[in-house]
């Protein structure tokens, strides 16, 4: 679970507020990058830290000192919110590998450290001078229900899926992923999976993969789905 932390820093203390993904501002999910209002830091008395030499202090002693111990807390969920707080921290994907955790730890450190790299790729390129009129891509997150895991194709594509996890659906597309999702039940241009067995989105997985470049969209949609797949997850679409 993600938590406050208390970090102690030259003779100081500050707190890592995180507002969870239930409080953070209505349609957070839909901006071209992770909402700032979703953490911050603050020292003692409640104010924000506005320094950035402070808060890239803060980063490196939150990423070393106090991301390790949490790792042991997280769910599979939790793990990409904080993979996206990290790269809102600043962190990159070479910082995160080369943190020291314990060895039952280490396979969900590398999941994040892939995560925070697709983050990162996303920034890059919303940075890029490119016209505002050749974004508008989203890659999306349908989650499907327990039955999509009996198909014979979705067996195949998954042999060592953890049923645990459930499965999902990766997709992009030009309209909001709601949109996007009210046309796939209505079977207009939709996936079977999707249509049949399609229950909600999960935009805690693809906070950030918005405001895309299509062909953007569709290399972040192969990578995703090619990670969810990694972590367990029994994945469809991501073509």
């Amino acid at each position: 679970m993600i938590q406050d932390q208390l970090i102690k820093h030259d003779g100081r203390k500050y707190h890592w507020r995180y507002a969870g993904i239930d409080n953070c501002p209505k349609g957070w999910h839909r901006r071209a990058w992770c909402p700032d209002d979703c953490w911050d830091w603050a020292d003692v008395k409640g104010c924000s830290v506005e320094s950035g030499k402070e808060r890239k202090r803060l980063r490196k002693k939150f990423v070393a000192e106090f991301f390790p111990d949490m790792l042991h807390d997280l769910t599979k969920s939790e793990e990409m919110r904080m993979a996206c707080l990290l790269r809102m921290m600043g962190a990159n994907r070479k910082q995160i590998r080369s943190v020291e955790v314990d060895p039952e730890v280490s396979k969900a450190r590398k999941r994040i450290a892939e995560f925070v790299a697709i983050q990162s790729l996303i920034s890059e390129r919303m940075a890029s001078p490119v016209d505002a009129t050749q974004r508008g891509a989203s890659v999306y997150v349908v989650r499907l229900s327990s039955e999509a895991q009996s198909a014979p194709k979705v067996r195949r594509d998954n042999p060592g899926s953890d049923q645990r996890l459930g499965c999902v659906y990766v997709g992009m597309t030009g309209l909001s992923p709601k949109q996007r999702l009210k046309k796939h039940k209505s079977g207009e241009k939709a996936s079977r999976y999707v249509r049949q067995y399609g229950k909600k989105l999960i935009p805690e997985l693809t906070a950030g993969l918005h405001n895309l470049q299509q062909t953007e969209a569709m290399k972040i949609e192969r990578k995703l789905a090619e990670l969810l797949r990694r972590q367990g997850y029994t994945v469809t679409g991501g073509h």
